[in-house]
């Protein structure tokens, strides 16, 4: 448990719960519950301007969260985990009106495969999805994607050289309440990277190409009516395909 004092707002108290059963042998199922918060800045305290008026009254945030996890080794090369979790946020603080209006609900779940398929050849795959609603309009929190996929192959054709591929697939960013401008598209982009390896050895190179198709792709940017100082139309764009290359000595 952790108990915050700040000479701004008072104190606060955060506590953590994890409870952790050896199921079976080859089965941990895990359960959490923690409590968080955020601090208002200075600016949401005590900013005076034409855009802002800070709140000295304002109180932190405050986030609950449980948390219900699996881990199961299926066989010696398989390992599989399942994880569900349910939010809660609480006096959120609204950046417009300097108050701590709103509040967010939110759940989802996270699952994730390892397989070694072969002693030089393995796979790791994981799939996220999340929904998170602001209860003050009933519409969807917006700018977090709602689905995420991430897949990678690792493969040592030869001895001391791997090959790495790694595919991320983001979908169903939607806007907030009150942002005008169509939802961002769905992007797929894959990264490859080539390295030379030698555990005993001192020399250590690679080669990593990333986005390697090129795709055109946005994160989300503050809209129109985001309340914050800047505004960005047409969002952040991704960086297109580009190269990296690496050497490393040890002694």
């Amino acid at each position: 448990m952790w108990n915050d004092h700040y000479s701004d707002f008072g104190t606060t108290i955060n506590p953590r719960l994890a409870f952790v059963w050896q199921t079976r042998p080859n089965l941990t199922s895990k359960f959490l519950y923690g409590r968080a918060f955020r601090a208002p800045s200075f600016s949401e305290l005590y900013l005076n301007s034409m855009i802002m008026k800070g709140n000295p009254n304002m109180q932190p945030e405050i986030i609950q969260t449980w948390e219900l996890a699996f881990d199961y080794r299926a066989t010696e090369y398989l390992n599989l985990a399942l994880n569900l979790f349910t939010y809660k946020i609480s006096d959120v603080i609204n950046f417009q009106t300097s108050t701590n209006a709103d509040s967010q609900v939110g759940r989802g779940l996270e699952m994730e495969a390892r397989w070694k398929l072969t002693k030089n050849f393995s796979v790791l795959g994981n799939y996220a999805f999340q929904n998170s609603i602001d209860k003050k309009y009933n519409h969807d929190v917006g700018n977090a994607p709602q689905h995420q996929i991430y897949l990678r192959s690792d493969w040592m054709p030869i001895p001391n050289w791997y090959l790495d591929t790694q595919i991320n697939w983001v979908a169903g960013r939607k806007r907030p309440y009150g942002d005008p401008r169509a939802e961002l598209d769905d992007y797929t982009m894959v990264d490859l990277t080539m390295r030379y390896k030698k555990l005993k050895g001192h020399w250590n190179f690679a080669l990593n190409i990333r986005n390697l198709f090129d795709v055109k792709a946005f994160e989300p940017s503050p809209g129109p009516n985001s309340g914050g100082f800047i505004s960005i139309p047409n969002d952040l764009p991704l960086a297109g395909r580009h190269f990296f290359a690496e050497m490393r000595y040890s002694f």
